[in-house]
Protein backbone atom coordinates (compact mmCIF):
# COMPACT_ATOMS: atom_id res chain seq x y z
CA UNK A 1 0.00 0.00 0.00
CA UNK A 2 1.28 3.41 -1.10
CA UNK A 3 0.34 6.29 0.80
CA UNK A 4 -0.67 7.99 -2.93
CA UNK A 5 -3.21 5.01 -2.79
CA UNK A 6 -4.94 6.47 -0.07
CA UNK A 7 -6.40 9.50 -1.91
CA UNK A 8 -7.93 7.19 -4.62
CA UNK A 9 -10.08 5.52 -1.80
CA UNK A 10 -10.72 8.90 0.75
CA UNK A 11 -8.82 11.77 0.53
CA UNK A 12 -10.40 12.27 4.04
CA UNK A 13 -7.82 9.95 5.41
CA UNK A 14 -5.26 11.98 5.15
CA UNK A 15 -6.60 15.71 5.51
CA UNK A 16 -8.61 15.90 8.12
CA UNK A 17 -6.85 18.62 9.81
CA UNK A 18 -7.20 20.90 6.87
CA UNK A 19 -10.71 20.52 6.03
CA UNK A 20 -11.87 21.99 9.75
CA UNK A 21 -9.08 24.93 9.47
CA UNK A 22 -9.82 25.89 5.93
CA UNK A 23 -13.22 24.75 4.92
CA UNK A 24 -15.64 23.58 7.47
CA UNK A 25 -16.51 27.38 9.04
CA UNK A 26 -17.29 28.68 5.38
CA UNK A 27 -19.42 25.30 4.90
CA UNK A 28 -21.13 25.61 8.33
CA UNK A 29 -22.64 29.59 7.74
CA UNK A 30 -23.90 29.30 4.40
CA UNK A 31 -25.51 25.40 5.37
CA UNK A 32 -27.03 26.85 8.24
CA UNK A 33 -28.46 29.42 6.11
CA UNK A 34 -26.58 32.15 8.83
CA UNK A 35 -24.07 35.10 6.67
CA UNK A 36 -20.75 34.71 7.32
CA UNK A 37 -18.90 36.77 9.87
CA UNK A 38 -17.77 40.22 8.96
CA UNK A 39 -14.69 39.06 8.61
CA UNK A 40 -14.37 36.58 5.95
CA UNK A 41 -13.67 38.13 2.85
CA UNK A 42 -16.11 37.56 0.16
CA UNK A 43 -13.82 36.23 -1.79
CA UNK A 44 -13.73 33.67 -4.67
CA UNK A 45 -13.89 29.94 -4.15
CA UNK A 46 -11.14 27.92 -5.20
CA UNK A 47 -10.13 24.09 -5.25
CA UNK A 48 -6.88 22.01 -4.63
CA UNK A 49 -6.33 18.59 -5.81
CA UNK A 50 -5.62 17.31 -2.09
CA UNK A 51 -3.86 13.91 -3.89
CA UNK A 52 -1.56 16.01 -5.91
CA UNK A 53 -1.25 18.39 -3.17
CA UNK A 54 0.47 16.14 -1.00
CA UNK A 55 2.15 14.03 -3.29
CA UNK A 56 3.88 17.50 -4.44
CA UNK A 57 4.85 18.19 -1.11
CA UNK A 58 8.27 18.44 0.53
CA UNK A 59 9.13 15.13 2.16
CA UNK A 60 6.35 13.53 0.79
CA UNK A 61 8.31 10.99 -1.67
CA UNK A 62 10.93 10.03 1.66
CA UNK A 63 7.45 9.19 3.94
CA UNK A 64 6.02 7.25 0.96
CA UNK A 65 9.17 4.75 0.98
CA UNK A 66 9.44 4.94 4.26
CA UNK A 67 5.59 3.70 4.82
CA UNK A 68 5.94 1.05 1.80
CA UNK A 69 9.01 -0.56 4.10
CA UNK A 70 6.60 -0.83 7.23
CA UNK A 71 3.70 -1.86 4.82
CA UNK A 72 5.57 -4.71 3.65
CA UNK A 73 6.99 -5.51 6.91
CA UNK A 74 3.57 -5.77 8.31
CA UNK A 75 1.63 -7.54 5.13
CA UNK A 76 4.78 -10.35 5.38
CA UNK A 77 4.33 -10.93 9.42
CA UNK A 78 0.37 -11.41 9.01
CA UNK A 79 1.14 -13.60 6.26
CA UNK A 80 3.57 -15.58 8.34
CA UNK A 81 0.43 -15.81 10.84
CA UNK A 82 -2.02 -16.95 8.09
CA UNK A 83 0.26 -19.90 6.35
CA UNK A 84 1.37 -21.36 10.33
CA UNK A 85 -2.52 -21.16 11.04
CA UNK A 86 -3.33 -22.82 7.45
CA UNK A 87 -0.78 -25.36 8.42
CA UNK A 88 -1.97 -26.06 11.73
CA UNK A 89 -5.83 -25.98 10.06
CA UNK A 90 -4.56 -28.84 7.50
CA UNK A 91 -2.62 -31.02 10.05
CA UNK A 92 -5.64 -31.28 12.13
CA UNK A 93 -8.11 -31.98 9.47
CA UNK A 94 -5.40 -34.86 8.53
CA UNK A 95 -5.48 -35.64 11.85
CA UNK A 96 -8.90 -35.59 12.63
CA UNK A 97 -10.26 -38.72 12.15
CA UNK A 98 -7.52 -40.79 14.03
CA UNK A 99 -7.89 -38.50 17.39
CA UNK A 100 -10.18 -39.34 20.24
CA UNK A 101 -12.82 -36.98 20.91
CA UNK A 102 -11.43 -35.31 23.83
CA UNK A 103 -7.76 -34.93 21.84
CA UNK A 104 -9.83 -33.54 18.86
CA UNK A 105 -11.66 -31.18 20.98
CA UNK A 106 -8.37 -30.12 22.55
CA UNK A 107 -6.91 -29.38 19.29
CA UNK A 108 -9.96 -27.29 18.21
CA UNK A 109 -9.84 -25.11 21.63
CA UNK A 110 -5.97 -24.58 20.88
CA UNK A 111 -6.74 -23.61 17.14
CA UNK A 112 -9.34 -21.42 18.15
CA UNK A 113 -6.90 -19.54 20.75
CA UNK A 114 -4.25 -19.35 18.35
CA UNK A 115 -6.91 -18.11 16.00
CA UNK A 116 -7.71 -15.37 18.08
CA UNK A 117 -4.01 -14.82 19.33
CA UNK A 118 -2.92 -14.35 15.81
CA UNK A 119 -6.12 -11.75 15.06
CA UNK A 120 -4.80 -9.78 17.60
CA UNK A 121 -1.67 -9.58 17.19
CA UNK A 122 -2.46 -8.38 13.50
CA UNK A 123 -4.83 -5.76 14.74
CA UNK A 124 -1.68 -4.98 17.04
CA UNK A 125 0.59 -4.79 14.09
CA UNK A 126 -2.04 -2.88 11.91
CA UNK A 127 -2.16 -0.28 14.37
CA UNK A 128 1.31 0.30 14.41
CA UNK A 129 1.07 0.79 11.00
CA UNK A 130 -1.22 3.33 10.97
CA UNK A 131 0.50 5.42 13.73
CA UNK A 132 3.85 5.42 11.70
CA UNK A 133 1.51 6.27 8.79
CA UNK A 134 0.27 9.67 11.41
CA UNK A 135 3.60 9.31 12.16
CA UNK A 136 5.17 10.40 8.86
CA UNK A 137 2.11 12.26 7.74
CA UNK A 138 1.41 15.16 10.66
CA UNK A 139 4.66 17.00 9.30
CA UNK A 140 3.43 17.11 5.82
CA UNK A 141 -0.25 17.54 6.86
CA UNK A 142 0.40 20.55 9.26
CA UNK A 143 2.95 21.99 6.71
CA UNK A 144 -0.15 21.79 4.15
CA UNK A 145 -3.03 22.97 6.56
CA UNK A 146 -0.07 26.18 7.11
CA UNK A 147 0.62 26.81 3.57
CA UNK A 148 -2.75 26.88 2.12
CA UNK A 149 -4.13 29.49 4.80
CA UNK A 150 -1.63 31.40 3.93
CA UNK A 151 -2.32 31.25 0.55
CA UNK A 152 -6.09 31.37 1.09
CA UNK A 153 -5.21 34.81 3.16
CA UNK A 154 -2.75 36.29 0.57
CA UNK A 155 -4.79 35.59 -2.24
CA UNK A 156 -7.86 36.75 -0.37
CA UNK A 157 -10.17 33.48 -1.34
CA UNK A 158 -13.25 32.85 0.53
CA UNK A 159 -12.83 28.69 1.07
CA UNK A 160 -10.59 26.79 -0.67
CA UNK A 161 -11.85 23.02 -1.37
CA UNK A 162 -10.46 19.80 -1.89
CA UNK A 163 -11.53 18.34 -5.59
CA UNK A 164 -10.56 15.06 -3.93
CA UNK A 165 -13.43 14.73 -1.23
CA UNK A 166 -15.76 14.17 -4.06
CA UNK A 167 -17.79 17.18 -2.97
CA UNK A 168 -17.02 19.33 -5.91
CA UNK A 169 -18.97 17.79 -9.06
CA UNK A 170 -18.45 20.32 -11.51
CA UNK A 171 -15.87 23.29 -11.35
CA UNK A 172 -13.63 25.53 -14.04
CA UNK A 173 -10.04 24.38 -14.12
CA UNK A 174 -9.41 27.87 -13.75
CA UNK A 175 -10.59 27.87 -9.89
CA UNK A 176 -7.60 25.35 -9.24
CA UNK A 177 -5.03 26.45 -7.43
CA UNK A 178 -3.49 23.25 -6.83
CA UNK A 179 0.04 24.03 -8.69
CA UNK A 180 0.25 27.69 -6.88
CA UNK A 181 0.21 26.23 -3.65
CA UNK A 182 2.88 23.98 -4.28
CA UNK A 183 4.87 26.05 -5.84
CA UNK A 184 4.49 28.16 -2.26
CA UNK A 185 4.97 25.20 -0.29
CA UNK A 186 8.16 24.18 -2.11
CA UNK A 187 9.32 28.02 -1.89
CA UNK A 188 8.51 28.10 2.28
CA UNK A 189 9.96 24.25 2.75
CA UNK A 190 13.37 26.02 0.65
CA UNK A 191 13.75 28.58 3.23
Amino acid sequence: MRLSSLFSSSASLIIPKIIPIVVLPFVAGAVSGRSLPAQVPAGKIVYVSSGKLFSGAPGWDAAEARFTVVVDSVHGAEKKLDDSLATLLTAFGRDESGLSPDARLARRQELDRLHTAFAKQKDLMEGGMQERRAALLDPISERVKAVLARFRKEKGYAMILDLDSGSILDASPALDVTDQVIALMKTTAAK
